[in-house]
């Protein structure tokens, strides 16, 4: 809800999806089961940089069971760009159909989206929603492997064409996972040809080694056509739905990875090392991470990564690292969690950028109802930039929060954050209440609302800081927890 990780801290995303189921059937063998439900969702995005924003609203009527399946609805699309005044609409009827055939072990489905109307300033309609028929066709062969078939049509005003795709997918054994691929792209720029091979294997050395293994490799082998891509900055639903069109994707590439991992008791370790070469550019990945535990209270964590990338042959190399330690004590006490981050990026000819940032956040119980947290935060940051300039100077964070429980279920809480920049010369403020649910054991969800926010990546404090809405979600996941939430899902756990 506006509050997320830096890779995507130009997007806000909200919205709501929901299910109802309206009946349940069982067959007269009583070997299976027929569900009727209808599904409504609704969503918006905010592309905060470019100032645009997208808001889709659908609702369908499902009708499932093991061997037939259908589903019938209607979705609307509005998108307006403030950067050009461009405001584009569009209304869908959707539908589709599923069949198994039990005695060839062979599913086919079929998928349409029909626009019924385009309401845009210059009759375009929705990116990501055109007109679009996808046919596939999925068959078992044996007991490891299944061969499947997409042929995806799409018919849009930015663009159409058509995608055939085979692959196959062979599980070999216990560790071991063979892919194969094709795939036929045709458009207005003409007709390319593409294959992807892959393979991924895990080894177990002993009771706590194991080593991995696997490449992907693909090639254009026909067409000399670029692919093109209209909206390559487009953002995708956070509730599934708005499939960038395959027609763009026609990258040759080859790629691989190798790692290791090592696990006890008490302390788990693993490492990778990764690979790509493509017609964008190159790429080399290193991570490493590892865990300690000292007692039941006392535990210490780490992870490094190091990138090296190239792409229109401008070189980027990065490098991160955390350490960090958490005591959690038995009963009443105080808990505490403490991380410290290095960082390092440099982008070839044009900028070097070097900082150093501690988390520390505390948490304690001071009553049977009421418990307090407060963190802190600094940063120190470097940057020298092509031109000559350089800068670099301090950050600082403080904050706290109240919770009270009102019941068992629910309870609410107010926090406060402050932080100032020595360089930047400002100050702000993060203040807001919440309100959680306990849905059931070991389960806490939290929605809240930031009437003053401000926007900080390297503070853990500043995650949920934006200004707005915003939900958490927390989780102790043993046995029985992940045994009733399989139950509540319709999973048939006894």
């Amino acid at each position: 809800l506006g509050q997320q990780s830096s890779n995507t801290s130009a997007t806000r995303r909200y919205g709501i999806d929901l299910i109802k189921e309206l009946s349940t059937t069982d067959s007269e063998t009583g070997q299976g089961r027929s569900v009727r439900s209808i599904e409504g969702r609704a969503y918006r995005e905010e592309n905060l940089t470019q100032n645009a924003e997208r808001t889709v609203a659908d609702v369908v009527e499902r009708q499932d069971s093991q061997l037939f399946g259908a589903n019938v609805g209607v979705r609307a699309v509005d998108e307006r760009y403030e950067d050009t005044g461009e405001r584009r609409q569009s209304f869908l009827l959707l539908g589709g159909a599923r069949r198994y055939f039990e005695g060839l072990d062979l599913t086919v489905s079929a998928q349409h989206e029909q626009p019924l109307s385009l309401s845009g300033d210059d009759g375009d309609d929705a990116t990501l929603f055109p007109q679009r028929t996808v046919i596939g066709v999925d068959k078992a062969i044996g007991d490891r492997a299944t061969l499947s078939v997409r042929h995806d049509v799409t018919n849009g005003t930015d663009a159409s064409g058509d995608n055939t795709f085979a692959g196959i997918t062979w599980q070999r054994g216990a560790g071991t996972l063979l892919t194969a691929s094709t795939d036929a792209i045709t458009d207005d720029s003409g007709r390319r040809i593409g294959a992807t091979v892959g393979v991924d294997q895990i080894w177990r050395v002993s009771e706590a080694w194991s080593v991995s293994a696997g490449a992907v490799t693909r090639a254009r082998i026909d067409g000399s056509d670029n692919p093109r891509d209209v909206t390559p900055d487009a953002a995708f639903g956070p509730l599934e739905d708005g499939v960038r069109s395959p027609l763009t994707q026609d990258e040759g590439f080859t790629s691989g990875y190798v790692g290791a991992a090592y696990r006890t008791p008490i302390m788990a370790v693993s490492g990778r090392a990764e690979v790509r070469d493509g017609t964008s550019g190159e790429r080399f990945v290193g991570t490493i991470g590892g865990a300690r535990s000292v007692s039941d209270e006392l535990s210490f964590s780490m992870a490094a990564q190091y990138l090296d990338e190239t792409q229109n042959e401008v070189e980027t190399t990065d490098f991160e690292a955390q350490f960090a330690a958490a005591y959690r004590p038995k009963g009443e006490g105080i808990v505490v969690l403490n991380r410290f981050d290095i960082g390092t990026d440099e982008v070839q000819g044009e900028s070097e950028r070097f900082k150093l940032v501690n988390n520390l956040a505390m948490n304690t119980r001071v009553t049977d109802r009421l418990q307090a947290s407060a963190w802190s935060g600094v940063k120190y940051v470097e940057a020298n930039f092509s031109d000559g300039v350089s800068t670099n100077g301090y950050t600082w964070l403080i904050g706290g929060e109240g919770r009270y429980d009102l019941s068992e279920k629910v309870d609410i809480g107010l926090h406060a954050t402050y932080t100032s920049g020595e360089a930047s010369k400002t100050a702000e403020w993060a203040v807001g209440p919440s309100i959680g649910f306990n849905p059931r054991q070991n389960v806490w969800i939290s929605l809240g609302w930031n009437v003053e926010g401000f926007e900080d990546e390297d503070f853990q404090a500043a995650e949920y800081a934006r200004d707005g809405p915003f939900i958490k979600f927390r989780a102790k996941f043993d046995q029985e927890t992940v045994r009733g939430m399989l139950k509540d899902l319709g999973l048939g756990v006894e």
